[in-house]
């Protein structure tokens, strides 16, 4: 398969500001995305990571627009591994949002259990440069970090930050 060029991009802008639903990409589309951003001559930088930008937003509100249709069984098209994992967050953290302002279900102790649970879900990072803080995938708040601060945070929020090249993932 060919990398994604900056043609591509521009069809899967129109495509996705045109329509409601999700247009399909492929499954490694935001990694294909970051190869082109890190290849693109420096003159064209700036557009195409605006353009980018644009189809993440359009892509994440659709997908918040699919998490608020509660009650609609049909399971979501077109979504990339990573916007599925940001599905199930969102679901997760609006279902525990509903129970905790609705006084579904009562307020429950964590338990040890729960933790282990809470903690696999997370990734050990340590920060390459100092950041502001931040609302993590899961909704909480994180932050802010200082130069080489080792934390856990949620997976996709971690691969965010080293992606950006503001964090590495460590082992353990």
């Amino acid at each position: 398969m060919m990398a994604l060029n900056y043609s591509e991009l521009q069809g899967i802008y129109r495509s996705e500001k045109t329509s409601a639903a999700l247009h399909k990409v492929p499954n490694n589309f935001y990694s294909e995305l970051s190869e082109l951003l890190s290849k693109v001559d420096p003159e064209y930088r700036e557009s195409t990571s605006k353009l980018a930008e644009e189809i993440y937003l359009m892509r994440i509100g659709k997908i918040m627009r699919l998490v608020l249709r509660r009650g609609d069984a049909t399971p979501p098209m077109n979504m990339t591994p990573p916007e599925k994992e940001v599905y199930g967050e969102f679901t997760s953290t609006l279902s525990r949002h509903r129970e905790r302002i609705l006084g579904i279900g009562g307020r429950e102790e964590k338990t040890e259990e729960k933790r282990e649970v809470e903690d696999y879900d997370k990734v050990a990072v340590r920060i390459i440069a100092s950041i502001p803080a931040i609302i993590g995938s899961d909704m909480k708040h994180y932050g802010p970090f200082r130069e080489d601060e080792e934390v856990k945070l949620p997976k996709a929020t971690a691969r965010i930050l080293v992606g950006q090249g503001v964090a590495e993932e460590v082992s353990g």
